[in-house]
């Protein structure tokens, strides 16, 4: 769908061309598919019985999207709502229940790989065949190594904003400074003393009466 041009006919057309695919005719094929690739193998057995064919082609024509081609022609794939969702399982897997703060920086990382990841290069292309089912083959593709920029840019942020928090405390420090007493300044009744090393040796002087009336100075 995401290869007709937004024309229902053509839709049509390409969903038709399915057969002519499985009978080795790759000629109306879309240009990037894989059976343009050099050494490509069907996966499938081709078909050369002319009942087969017919009645192959007469199963598209009952297909749904091949009916109501024009409800359909500008709808596109899942492909990439299905890849973030894989990569999300690395995540935020099912069987763990996050909190609330949790599952959402998760998320948001998940979102950031997914993001920066998503396109990466292949280097090879690979076959391989199920021993339970030999006669189908796919292929999977072999991609560069994954990369974490993110992750820096994440801590580059951080120490920005701390050290811009610490900024602003350190100037609202400088003019709500508070003037201390210093040790020349007279204490008044009922200040209190810190140390015994604040006191005098003259202060703690005390007589017979007032140790037995209970007043000590």
């Amino acid at each position: 769908m995401r290869n007709c041009g937004g024309n229902p006919d053509r839709l049509r057309a390409m969903i038709m061309n399915i057969s002519k695919h499985f009978q080795g005719n790759h000629c109306s094929c879309y240009s990037e598919s894989p059976c343009h690739q050099p050494g490509y193998i069907s996966k499938r057995k081709l078909l050369t019985m002319p009942a087969a064919i017919s009645a192959y082609e007469n199963a598209l024509r009952k297909t749904l999207i091949y009916k109501v081609a024009d409800s359909f022609h500008l709808c596109r794939d899942t492909f990439w709502v299905e890849s973030f969702n894989h990569q999300l399982l690395t995540y935020l897997p099912k069987r763990i229940h996050f909190h609330t703060k949790t599952f959402e920086m998760r998320m948001n990382l998940a979102v950031m790989d997914w993001n920066e990841n998503t396109q990466r290069v292949a280097t090879s292309h690979h076959d391989y065949t199920d021993v339970r089912r030999p006669d189908h083959r796919s292929t999977y593709n072999v991609l560069v190594k994954k990369t974490y920029r993110f992750v820096k840019n994440i801590w580059t942020m951080y120490i920005l904003k701390n050290m811009s928090s610490q900024q602003i405390l350190q100037e609202d420090d400088g003019d709500d400074d508070m003037v201390l007493p210093s040790d020349d300044t007279a204490m008044n009744d009922g200040d209190y003393v810190d140390s015994d090393e604040d006191l005098d040796e003259d202060d703690c002087v005390f007589s017979e009466d007032d140790e037995e009336e209970g007043n000590y100075s």
